[in-house]
């Protein structure tokens, strides 16, 4: 059994997480893999905690700070780690 995520942004900003149960070959042993910009640095932060709420495991490839960086130097990374099944 596998979820999906459905990050949303309700009223005020605020964020809101729903889990979808499927079934899939995914293996949530595995930690998910999870990076941003520095746009979207607050909602990964929303992320992260839910995640630890939920005792799973994740992989973070940043960015860990609100300055301004370029989403491909941590979009690829989270790529990779998914296509190689990391």
């Amino acid at each position: 059994m596998i979820f999906a995520l459905c990050f949303c942004t309700g009223p005020a900003g605020l964020s809101n997480f729903k889990f979808i149960f499927m079934h899939s070959p995914f293996d949530l042993r595995k930690p998910i893999a999870i990076g941003s910009d520095h746009a979207g640095f607050d909602y990964k932060e929303d992320l992260i905690s839910f995640l630890e709420g939920k005792g799973l495991t994740y992989k973070d490839f940043g960015t860990h700070s609100k300055d301004s960086v370029d989403y491909p130097d941590f979009a690829h990374p989270v790529a990779l780690a998914v296509e190689s099944g990391e």
